[in-house]
């Protein structure tokens, strides 16, 4: 076993397959070590490079890669009936599939001493924050993402966007903080929802204590135990919930948020792994009069509302849900949001310091190497020419045969795991079978032919048709005296191996 910051790999269960590589969004964050015969491989992480976004976690079918949290020490809470301090996400109202959150959330409270806060109200103060920092003109054009997988990978390979990159801390580091600072909250304080990444926010920020998911949390619950929970019993958070807070766990919502207060702002969303590293390092290239006031940025598709530990389920159904807590927003933004009641609140008893943070540039740099080892590794991979030194297949996981030629020459990878080069080995050996096959039945008919002359001379010396009986009786009895039975039976056994020879190999290319 092996482990980065949240992934986990398990090399005795890797097939080599490369699905993690093609996956991750930083694809030279996996090293693929080759056995000593180079006929599989196994793919382990570069921690230093690693973004903890799960990616791979989810394409990997054969449990090679898992990620770590606290689960088991939050269970020990639980079953010790410790007293603890629990942020739920916002996602909880759409990260399981088929079974009611409340339910959840109710034997949670049941089955411990936990105080449970909702996550969206921290969003709503976060919304504050940035809405503050905008009109004290602190923060001008700005990039804004909660999932710490952006942030990292913003920290390690574009620290130019640092610049931009927001100070607020995510909906659920403000909740921590505000649970800490202003609720005065002295039990361990946990975080709980449907990301994999918001483990290592913890370590980072230390906001909250421990990180767990709802999958492992839901995994310890005796389902009958949630089945005789009754539907009736309407569980409420031990504080108030957010208003518009409550959409944090989809695309949009600091759109949605600071434009709900009268603020004209251009705000873009992008999500989804495929979409948003390219965009980031669009952004840069982009002309600074192009740029949005601000650019959301979510990892996964659906924002946090599925997250990369949650499971999928038909997007009709996930809409249906993000609709009902829209609906529930709006209301509560009616006598909150909309007259800013709650903002002016958070002006008097908030100080808005509280919940920024300072990102750090840890950047890693892409290793190169010059041209004359580039055409060595190339030569090598039997890649002699432009055109097939810019294939860029994609099959290795990386985006072009350049980055698969710098990660051979520092050993992460190796030349058999470029399916170009497989396939020109193959067809040499295709080549060099198709001249054995010939050479071979040259000589099998070379073989054939001597078989023939051998049993053509066999017969003649046993008996010469073209000699009388007697004469050829008495021309027999001459040649044995030169040729024994003996030899002339090692004679017939020659020739009848020749021919089931003959025959053996032509059978082989028949």
């Amino acid at each position: 076993m092996m482990t980065s910051d949240i992934i986990t790999t398990y090399p005795e269960r890797c097939t080599g397959c490369s699905k993690c590589v093609r996956a991750c969004p930083v694809s030279t964050a996996n090293i693929i070590i080759p056995d000593d015969s180079y006929s599989s491989y196994k793919i382990t992480i570069d921690p230093k490079k690693c973004i903890g976004c799960g990616e791979c976690v989810k394409v990997c079918s054969n449990g090679a890669r898992d990620y770590h949290d606290d689960s088991d020490f939050i269970n020990g809470l639980i079953e010790n009936r410790t007293p603890a301090s629990v942020i739920v996400s916002t996602s909880v109202r759409t990260a399981f599939s088929d079974t009611d959150w409340k339910k959840v959330l109710t034997w949670l409270r049941k089955n411990s001493e936990f105080k449970i806060y909702d996550a969206s109200f921290g969003a709503d103060i976060c919304t504050w924050v940035h809405s503050r920092l905008m009109k004290n003109k602190k923060i001008n054009r700005f990039i804004s993402s909660s999932c710490p997988a952006v942030v990292s990978y913003i920290e390690k390979y574009t620290p130019e966007l640092l610049a931009f990159l927001s100070p607020v801390y995510s909906p659920e580091s403000c909740m921590a903080v505000y649970l800490k600072k202003y609720l005065s909250a002295k039990t361990p304080v946990i975080l709980i929802s449907s990301c994999m990444s918001k483990i290592s926010e913890a370590a980072k920020y230390q906001t909250f204590d421990y990180a767990a998911t709802f999958e492992r949390l839901i995994s310890h619950i005796d389902k009958k135990q949630l089945a005789e929970i009754n539907q009736s019993d309407e569980f409420e958070f031990d504080y108030q919930s957010g208003s518009l807070g409550l959409l944090s766990c989809r695309p949009g919502v600091i759109k949605d948020s600071l434009n709900s207060l009268g603020s004209i702002l251009s705000v873009r969303v992008s999500s989804g792994p495929e979409n948003i590293y390219r965009r980031l390092n669009e952004y840069m290239q982009s002309k600074s009069e192009n740029r949005p006031d601000g650019l959301e940025i979510y990892h996964c598709n659906t924002g946090c509302a599925i997250g990369s530990a949650g499971s999928d389920y038909p997007a009709e159904d996930l809409y249906m849900r993000l609709e009902k807590i829209e609906e529930e927003a709006q209301k509560s933004r009616g006598t909150l949001i909309n007259k800013d009641k709650l903002f002016k609140d958070f002006d008097k008893k908030l100080d808005s310091n509280d919940f920024v943070c300072e990102h750090t540039d840890v950047h890693v740099t892409f290793d190169s190497i010059g041209t004359d080892e580039q055409d060595a590794v190339y030569e090598q991979m039997l890649k002699n020419d432009a055109a097939s030194r810019t294939v860029d297949c994609g099959a290795c996981g990386y985006r072009s045969c350049r980055v698969m030629c710098n990660e051979i020459y520092y050993g992460r990878n190796v030349k058999e795991n470029c399916i170009e080069y497989l396939k020109k080995r193959m067809k040499d050996n295709c080549e060099k079978t198709e001249i054995i096959k010939a050479t071979m039945q040259q000589q099998l008919h070379t073989v054939e032919k001597s078989a023939e002359e051998i049993r053509r001379i066999s017969d003649k010396i046993k008996r010469p048709a073209h000699i009388p009986s007697q004469a050829a009786d008495a021309k027999a009895q001459e040649s044995r005296n030169i040729i024994s039975d003996e030899d002339l039976k090692a004679l017939g056994q020659q020739a009848d191996e020749l021919k089931k020879t003959s025959e053996s190999i032509r059978n082989k290319f028949s």
